[in-house]
């Protein structure tokens, strides 16, 4: 979704198996201007903090300057 127009999208992605399951945001190496702005899990809806983790099946929705990302890994150094 735009956001600003050619400047900012928010994207969300259903996560499946991948080297970022369970591990705390704050480990992640995550490319500059990107956030984790929401992590949905089943009916819960989490404003994610350093501690969380996300798990397998979460809908995590990313807001970046990156534009046109079409998968989580993408957010990753």
């Amino acid at each position: 979704y735009s956001v600003i127009k050619d400047k900012v999208e928010a994207s969300e992605f259903i996560v499946g198996e991948s080297s970022i399951v369970g591990v705390p945001l704050s480990d992640l190496k995550l490319k500059k201007e990107v956030l984790i702005a929401a992590i949905l899990r089943g009916k819960d809806v989490i404003i994610p903090r350093g501690q969380d983790a996300i798990e397998k099946g979460d809908a995590v929705v990313i807001v970046s300057k990156i534009l046109g990302l079409h998968d989580i890994s993408e957010v990753m150094i």
